[in-house]
């Protein structure tokens, strides 16, 4: 016979999950203004996130907050002004964990959403323009991207897309590395509908 204690059987199953804390608001960052689509670095120490002031322009803009140490309060924020532009939305981002490349999505002309990218030389160095995804954005308007932290795995959003099931659906496109092009872009059928299935997130370990 084997009678196991509550610990050893915990230990077996894996993680043990508990509640989670009462939320805080995260008083250096917000004002009174929209912030939104915060996205944690791998190493604690930058929050990128949405903002629109709507006193002095519409669109959302992509900023970052930085701190010393992770769990520590945020010492300094400041917008992302080279991905930024006055012509429509620019949200969502997304960093690799060496904090070196960011994904994110723009609204262009006729209200129609791109998946951008955009790489610095080091994760102190300014972050540069971003470039399209154009593999992906030739599907149509897309939006929301979300990885795996090996970069080979995008989640998006697509409004309308060939091949789903309308509205706007989660879709996935895969790499073999992360200097190729994504392809063989799938509906997750078994999680959209015909009403809005947007912004998805995935775990770094897929």
């Amino acid at each position: 016979q084997i009678i196991l204690s509550a610990t050893m059987l915990l230990a077996l199953c894996g993680t043990v999950w508990a509640d989670w804390t009462t939320p805080v608001a995260v008083d250096e960052i917000n004002t009174e203004y929209v912030e939104k689509a915060p996205f944690l670095s791998f190493d604690g120490l930058n929050l990128y996130f949405d903002r629109a002031d709507t006193t002095t322009f519409y669109y959302s803009r992509i900023y970052q907050a930085r701190r010393d140490v992770p769990y520590g309060p945020f010492t300094s924020v400041e917008e992302i002004s080279a991905l930024n532009y006055s012509g429509g939305h620019i949200s969502y981002a997304w960093v690799s964990p060496d904090n070196l490349r960011m994904y994110c999505y723009r609204t262009e002309a006729g209200a129609v959403h791109r998946l951008k990218f955009t790489q610095r030389s080091s994760a102190s160095a300014p972050w540069e323009p971003g470039v399209n995804i154009s593999e992906l954005n030739a599907l149509g308007s897309i939006a929301n991207p979300g990885l795996t932290a090996d970069e080979l795995t995008i989640f998006f959003a697509g409004y309308n897309l060939a091949g789903g099931l309308g509205n706007w659906d989660v879709w996935m496109a895969m790499r073999p590395d992360v200097g190729s092009s994504f392809g063989n872009a799938t509906n997750l059928t078994a999680l959209n509908s015909n009403a809005v299935d947007a912004h998805p997130r995935i775990s770094s370990n897929g």
